[in-house]
């Protein structure tokens, strides 16, 4: 079946000169895969890219192929560019024998400008060098790492200098002679050059936590238990034997036997050794051993006798021999398929069964090979053989393979043999896809990622939504090494904001194909703050800084109703050491895609992020250098009220007890309820949140915690109404057991909003005062807000327990207040007043009275501002009450003689009060709210009780009121529209009304007060407009004078700033774009707490607040952070919140 890729190496080429990184990138890596060396070439121009990432993949390539050509390139790389990938250069170029690196790499480590990644590979090249001048560089290395006390540095030098040719004897005299406590790190490089991977600590015996003369080390006991699996058990028991005896020189001596023994046989029956280099430095250390064992205490050859049975059980593992020319087949296959190390030597025994043996024998011992032992390592070379026939008829096996537990190296050895079978791969998928297990289907993935053929796209379309399910990490491998343009749709539906890897993908096909889409800008925005952490690590790593210090860790969550799993921030995260479940995840997980409120699982990856996390928290911990509470990993502690700490098994025993003892106390209830919510006992938390409500029908956390219960169960409806309830409550409720009021209160607005945006709830936010200036503003007098209405058959909210109807309900509905003190009757005759006013009969009395009255030609009041028509509402009770039309009489006489009769005897009653009242000045002496108030008249000294509602939710003791007071025979109201004045205004206003008086009594004999008011109303209006306002003094809440002042930083790391003011609670995001963030610093938090200083005479408090929610919540405004790139700007209005600023950041 002949078939080509879908990208050429031309495409290629051709994209690797893309202005955007994510392409060349891309195009680099396809170039590998597909080509290999053929398109070695892409990396003329890529070596020089100016991006990272693409620079690290260039570097893989030539990794994996490597070109002598390229050392030039290389070289300039490594001393003209400052980039942590460079340090890669050096062993490349060691491998291609190149060393004009070694002496800058020199001055960079006498400087100390080296980066332990560049050191690392700077050990490998010189390493790969292997010359007495290398030899000679590394052992300087060597003396500074032990200086230095690096123990990882001096295991990866110590094997360095092996693999460059250095005599083991001298490292032994080395470490013996001259550094006694580093034996074990030193001879740990040893058994790393033999192929063994064990750390230093390991061969110590640290994780026993005893070296006791009659136990085993652990390593020791392993490599032992190894050797008897191998088939050499005789040997195993004598060297345990040595061991146990302190006989240290014979357990090395008998090591060497061994392997000497084993070589003279293989040479005896006419085969020859394969020298693999692990295998050569095992010969060559083995023996080095030996000739230093004469020397010193047994104690001092004990760590050589541990790393002794290490490298043997290494040894036997990569031994092989190749059998004489003219072996049986079963001699050829016996040795290529034994239980071993692959080492170089067995490349030649393929080709010797190839070309020695029938196509069908080599396949099907091949296959027996897989079907009996999947589990040897002599496995590998099974396939690598079906690899090298590339026979269609092995593909059901070598994809059946993946269902086996084999080893990584045997899964990758499986992927490179079903790569050689092309689109006869993806045919047989095609056929047999829905027969495929997950575990299948994952590796077979990661296969066709590097097989981008015609009709993969299909295939995989075919299969989306099980493999985005069961197998998504190698599946956007594949949708990227394959590089559809029928992708870009369906994934497109797939990604969720925060999903890096879903939208890298995205990104690179749609620039690929030149598809713009509006999420572009976010994922970019995504996968550079992604690229920016992961170097910041590095660089952190480099410094020896802590990599264990963030505040969240992002783990990747399955969600259990829909199976897609996605990426959570995790910042409360409990490790329970007594209980079944090692940790216990306390965020809110809410699935990106279909909104389940914590139902997830935790898969394997997550479970040892946390693990890691917990580990390196602990020991950081321990060395004082983090505060475990920061963590986003921590320890199963409760904090109760006597300032104990204890688990939460502690605390809720002791809660147990307390609640016995006082079942009364909703503060127990709710801690009680909290603890077994931490615990994930929900349905009994539950019954404490709802007996604490019964206790306390005020108890804001109780309302809280059922609403998160109702809302993780995905009862929206309940959940709304328990937030509603709790944020109704949120200003004169209680609070027991939360340590910050405000965190709570912000916590319930925001679960508030959700549930409206959930069911679609559409309430009008309530509107903000209209208060006008003080000397002309009126206010328009409202009705309460609506109160929750308690069901007739609901438990009464007093707690009694019995139902509403029959306690609190008959005596609380007789007085509960109306919405306004009008009545209906009361609105509509006001109504007619008015419009009977506004006739155009009536048009000139209107726009003279207007005149009169504002002093201003007459303007129609669709055109008048807000301001002017709230003021015209008083003027036009002035003109139906008091101003005297053509005839001599009022608006409201003539309204009374036109309509005497159409209207009812209560009316005649209203009209009659209305004609006998009159506009005065009043001071509130009391204010009852929802009841009414106590006015006394400023000028006759009359106090008088008032029946009004909506007024006493907006006017306050002392106020000064310029209004009409109504007198409905035993009841007195107001008419509706009040004019609030300074209490300055009885010492400034009121000798100037009283003159007034004066004179209308001496020239027009208006003895009384209601006649005088009657007749000059509007001018005791203008007198309280002219007055001279004095100069106020503008200052803060905290009645700091206004200044506006600036602190200005320049931004030395964007990113670490950005997410640091992210988390703080007093600041709060305002606007965001991809070059800048804008925060509001809030008076909440930290940053709650503040010293008020007097306010002085004539202040006026200026205040800007933040409303949350639709108006639930408000927090006062500090100041404004401006955060870009280059710098931060904290502004503020005064001097002290700015000096408090700085300090806060």
């Amino acid at each position: 079946m002949s078939a080509h890729f879908l990208w050429s190496m031309n495409d290629l080429m051709r994209l690797s000169e893309h202005p955007h990184p994510e392409v060349r990138r891309w195009a680099c890596m396809t170039m590998r895969s597909l080509y290999r060396e053929q398109g070695v070439s892409i990396l003329d121009r890529l070596l020089r890219d100016p991006d990272s990432d693409v620079l690290s993949e260039a570097l893989s390539y030539l990794e994996a192929y490597p070109h002598p050509s390229y050392k030039g390139a290389l070289l300039k790389l490594y001393t003209t560019r400052n980039d942590p990938v460079v340090g890669r250069c050096l062993s490349l170029l060691g491998r291609m024998k190149e060393d004009g690196w070694v002496k800058v790499f020199l001055q960079r480590v006498r400087s100390g400008k080296a980066k332990s990644a560049e050191i690392m590979n700077a050990i490998e090249g010189l390493a790969e060098l292997g010359t007495g001048e290398t030899r000679s560089i590394l052992r300087e290395v060597l003396t500074q790492a032990i200086r230095l006390e690096e123990p990882f540095l001096v295991e990866e030098v110590v094997e360095g200098l092996l693999r460059a040719g250095e005599d083991p004897s001298f490292l032994l005299g080395f470490c013996r002679n001259k550094h006694e406590s580093l034996a074990m790190t030193i001879l740990s490089g040893f058994t790393q050059a033999c192929g063994a991977e064990h750390l230093s600590e390991e061969m110590e015996g640290r994780q026993a936590k005893s070296f006791l003369k009659k136990k085993l080390p652990p390593i020791v006991a392993e490599s032992l238990t190894h050797l008897e699996k191998r088939g050499l058990a005789s040997v195993a028991k004598a060297l345990r034997k040595a061991f146990s005896k302190e006989n240290y020189r014979e357990v090395m001596e008998r090591a060497w036997a061994e392997m000497k023994g084993w070589k003279a046989d293989v040479e005896g029956r006419g085969g020859a050794v394969s020298w693999s280099s692990p295998l050569t430095f095992s010969y060559r250390i083995m023996e080095a051993f030996c000739g230093n064992a004469e020397d010193g205490p047994p104690e001092s050859l004990r760590p050589m006798a541990v790393a002794a049975l290490v490298i043997l059980s290494q040894w036997v593992d990569r031994r092989c021999f190749v059998p004489p020319l003219h072996a049986e087949e079963k001699d050829l296959f016996k040795t290529l398929f034994e239980d071993r190390m692959t080492v170089e030597m067995d490349d030649r025994l393929i080709e010797r069964a190839l070309e020695t043996f029938s196509w069908e024998t080599v396949f099907e011992r091949s296959l027996a090979q897989l079907r009996h032992h999947p589990d040897s390592l002599g496995t590998l070379r099974a396939l690598r053989v079906l690899g090298k026939l590339k026979d269609p008829s092995s593909i059901p096996h070598l994809v059946g393979f993946f269902k086996e537990k084999a080893t990584k190296e045997a899964l990758k050895e499986c992927g490179e043999s079903l790569k050689g079978m092309g689109p006869f791969l993806i045919s047989y998928l095609e056929a047999n896809g829905n027969k495929l297990t997950a575990q299948e289907w994952k590796n077979v993935l990661f296969v066709l990622a590097d097989l981008p053929y015609a009709g993969a796209d299909d295939l995989l379309i075919r299969h989306w939504d099980r493999l985005w399910i069961e197998a998504k990490k190698p599946f956007l491998a594949a949708l990227e090494g394959i590089a559809s343009r029928k992708f870009i749709d369906p994934l497109r539906k797939e990604w969720r904001k925060g999903e890096v890897a879903d939208g890298k993908t995205l990104l690179v096909l749609c620039l690929l194909y030149g598809v713009k889409d509006p999420i572009l800008p976010q994922i970019e925005r995504e996968v550079e703050e992604d690229r920016k952490k992961r170097e910041r690590r590095i660089q952190l790593f480099d410094e020896g800084g802590d990599l264990s210090q963030e505040r969240s860790l992002s783990v990747e969550l399955q969600c259990r109703l829909c199976k897609k799993s996605y990426h959570y921030e995790l910042r409360d995260v409990y490790i329970l050491p007594t209980r079944k479940e090692a940790f216990r995840i306390m965020d809110k997980i809410v699935c990106k895609n279909c909104k389940a409120v914590n139902q997830y699982e935790v898969p394997t990856e997550a479970m040892m992020a946390i693990t890691a996390l917990a580990v390196i928290t602990v020991q950081m911990v321990e060395e004082g250098k983090w505060d475990p509470v920061l963590s986003p990993v921590k320890f199963a502690e409760a904090g109760l009220t006597d300032g104990r700490r204890m688990s939460f098994e502690e605390a809720l025993k002791q809660y147990e007890k307390d609640v016995a003892k006082a079942p009364q106390d909703p503060a127990l209830r709710v801690g009680y309820g909290n603890i077994l919510a931490k615990m994930g006992r929900w349905e009994e938390a539950v019954a404490h949140f709802e007996e604490a409500l019964r206790l306390d029908p005020l108890a804001v956390e109780a309302y809280y915690s059922l609403g998160e219960y109702e809302a993780d169960q995905n009862h929206l409806s309940k959940a709304y109404e328990y937030f509603r309830k709790a944020a109704d409550r949120m200003g004169q409720g209680h609070y027991y057991r939360t340590k910050d009021e405000d965190q709570l209160k912000e916590a319930i607005v925001t679960g508030l909003e959700k549930m409206r945006s959930a069911l679609g709830i559409k309430e009008t936010p309530p509107q903000p005062l209209a208060i006008l200036p003080p000397s002309s503003g009126e206010k328009t007098l409202h009705g309460p807000p609506s109160e929750p209405k308690v069901s007739r058959n609901a438990p009464c909210p007093c707690g009694s327990g019995k139902k509403y109807k029959k306690c609190c309900m008959p005596k609380k509905e007789p007085e509960e207040a109306p919405e306004t003190s009008t009545t209906p009757e009361e609105q509509i005759l006001r109504s007619r007043l008015a419009s009977f006013s506004m006739n155009s009969k009536y048009r000139g009395d209107l726009e003279k009275a207007y005149r009169l009255f504002f002093r201003k030609r007459f303007r129609p009041l669709h055109e008048m501002e807000e301001e002017e028509r709230i003021r015209f509402y008083l003027f036009l009770d002035w003109f139906i009450y008091d101003y005297p039309l053509r005839g001599g009489i009022t608006m409201v006489e003539e309204f009374s003689r036109q309509k005497e009769e159409r209207i009812s005897d209560k009316d005649r009653f209203l009209l009659q009060w209305g004609k006998e009242s009159y506009l005065s000045l009043y001071e509130v002496r009391s204010v009852t709210p929802n009841r009414g108030m106590t006015l006394r008249d400023l000028f006759t000294g009359e106090e008088i009780d008032v029946f009004e509602v909506s007024g006493t939710r907006e006017i306050v003791k002392w106020d000064i009121l310029f209004t009409r007071l109504i007198r409905m025979g035993s009841v007195n109201k107001l008419s509706g529209i009040a004019t609030t004045l300074p209490r300055e205004v009885k010492d400034e206003v009121i000798p100037s009304i009283q003159d007034l008086w004066a004179k209308a009594k001496q020239e027009e004999g208006l003895e009384t007060w209601p006649a005088f008011m009657k007749a000059y109303a509007h001018r005791v209006y203008h007198l309280t407009v002219d007055r001279k306002e004095p100069e106020p003094t503008f200052v803060t809440e905290e009645h700091h004078p206004i200044l506006a002042s600036q602190a200005i930083y320049d931004v030395l790391q964007f990113d670490p700033i950005r997410e640091r003011l992210l988390r703080e609670f007093d600041f709060l995001l305002a606007e965001e774009s991809e070059q800048s963030l804008s925060f509001d610093w809030l008076k909440r938090g930290p940053s709650k707490a503040w010293e008020t200083l007097p306010l002085t005479e004539k202040a006026v408090v200026l205040m800007s607040q933040i409303l949350r929610g639709q108006g639930e919540l408000k927090w006062s405004s500090l100041g404004k952070v401006e955060l870009t790139r280059q710098r931060l700007v904290l502004s503020c209005l005064s001097k002290e919140r700015l000096e408090r600023g700085k300090v806060r950041l």
